[in-house]
């Protein structure tokens, strides 16, 4: 088990390197395109999986013939793109232009058709180590990638600027089959290449569109709510405006580690809490404490983000002052987590999603009205006031259909290092001058926070005893 947890972590450290060491060697806009190569491949994979990645794992340990589930939830996906492909591959000049703001480089439509089939194929494959229990094969399959990426950037300094971009395409084609090979060998070969007979069970099928088709619907709104900010940039601003934002939120993505550790380990407790002890306490207690937690990391970025960014070329040091703003919808995603669990518990998971639409919308509507005027701080701001926005609905929604717990404290130190990162991103302030206000402010609400921290010190300290 250990080692699922291992994986996703070294995969976010990862990628949190891996772009800052790309701005040494490419150019910003080509960041952008990056950026945007990466938002195609994520709705090129929601769209052509259908949500039948889930029903395959949903049965896969009750389907006795597991090379018919697998082909039933693969083939209409590989139908679905090689549709997509003869498409892309007859309009790539208009696609080129409209897309990368580029007439040459006509292979890199290909290229990322190419990473789109192989990552697709991916997930079905990775997902087969998963649910084999291969810890270890799949934290493997997960990590040698992104490894060989980060191994492979220097080699960029042996081509001309303009043909990096392309040279890294291939780098991530070549790295996608290597997780690839390594997957299908270890685990989805044995289900490919069983004796089990494959005949076309339609009854089968529609159980699984009746069951993905929900599941699409979901995962899409979730990456409107994910990529919307950079088909903004991208068509109201410019490529170079988008590929200081990929920087950023990669940058970030440090905030996305702590996401998943407190994830992976907030689920288990939390559902066997519902079984063992049912005591709505312990929940409001956790919530409390990512609150906290969730406090801290944003203040802290606030007060040292200039350090982050000495390890940047000196054209990105106007994201200093942006850098606690990217950082907030990361963590209150973190809190709604912990806060919403009720959603969870009762089984009610449209809430979730009225709490994305909601969010989502605001978002993009926020980003309309000012990312002409402010650019990517405008962006960054919509993006950390929908969030905040989300976290309220999806915490009161818990609180309707599950159980209530106290909401001021959490509403009010989440607003509040909102506020305090919007003011820092719009006022120029000195280095001492920031890291004391940062200091005041998380004081402040630690003392708001007194009860919270006692009672979980006393729980703790009764466990350690």
């Amino acid at each position: 088990m250990k080692y699922f947890f291992v994986g996703p972590l070294i995969v976010g450290l990862t990628g949190i390197i891996t772009i800052p060491m790309l701005a040494w060697y490419m150019p910003t806009d080509d960041l952008g395109r990056i950026n945007i190569i990466q938002i195609c491949i994520s709705f090129a994979i929601v769209v052509a999986a259908m949500g039948l990645d889930q029903f395959y794992a949903r049965n896969f340990y009750e389907n006795i013939n597991k090379k018919q589930l697998a082909l039933h939830c693969l083939l209409p996906g590989i139908a679905i793109l090689t549709l997509i492909s003869a498409y892309a591959i007859g309009n790539k000049e208009e696609l080129m232009q409209a897309m990368f703001s580029l007439n040459s480089k006509l292979l890199l439509i290909p290229g990322l058709l190419v990473l789109i089939v192989v990552n697709y194929l991916n997930v079905f494959t990775i997902l087969t180590l998963r649910m084999n229990q291969s810890g270890m094969k799949y934290t493997m399959a997960i990590v040698m990638p992104k490894i060989i990426i980060l191994l492979s950037i220097p080699l960029l300094m042996v081509f001309s600027e303009n043909s990096r971009l392309e040279f890294y395409v291939l780098i991530m084609i070549m790295a996608g089959l290597s997780g690839l090979v390594y997957s299908f060998i270890y685990g989805f070969k044995v289900i490919i290449f069983s004796k089990e007979k494959f005949t076309w069970n339609w009854v089968e099928f529609r159980c699984a569109i009746n069951y993905g088709l929900p599941m699409l619907g979901s995962s899409l709104i979730y990456w409107v709510m994910t990529s919307s900010n950079s088909i903004i940039l991208k068509k109201y601003t410019s490529l170079d405006e988008l590929g200081k934002y990929t920087l950023i939120i990669s940058i970030a993505g440090v905030a996305g580690v702590i996401q998943s550790i407190v994830t992976t380990i907030w689920t288990p407790i939390a559902y066997r809490w519902n079984l063992e002890v049912n005591n709505k306490n312990n929940y409001i207690l956790a919530t409390s404490f990512v609150s906290i937690l969730a406090s801290i990391v944003i203040l802290l970025v606030s007060a040292f983000s200039s350090i982050v960014l000495t390890f940047l070329p000196s054209k990105y040091n106007e994201l200093e002052s942006l850098l606690p703003l990217a950082v907030i919808p990361i963590m209150f995603y973190t809190i709604s987590e912990v806060s919403a669990i009720g959603i969870a518990l009762a089984n009610k998971t449209v809430f979730n999603m009225i709490a994305t639409t909601i969010g989502c919308s605001i978002n993009i509507l926020i980003s309309l009205l000012i990312v002409e005027e402010y650019g990517l701080k405008g962006v960054l701001i919509s993006s950390a006031l929908a969030h905040y926005v989300f976290l309220i609905f999806r915490t009161v929604f818990s609180c309707r259909v599950c159980f209530s717990q106290p909401l001021y404290k959490l509403f009010t130190s989440s607003f509040l290092c909102m506020l305090f990162s919007i003011v820092m991103a719009s006022c120029v302030m000195d280095e001492w001058v920031k890291i004391l206000a940062s200091a005041a402010l998380l004081a402040a609400i630690m003392i708001m926070y007194t009860r919270e921290i006692i009672q979980f010190l006393n729980v703790f300290t009764t466990k350690s005893v």
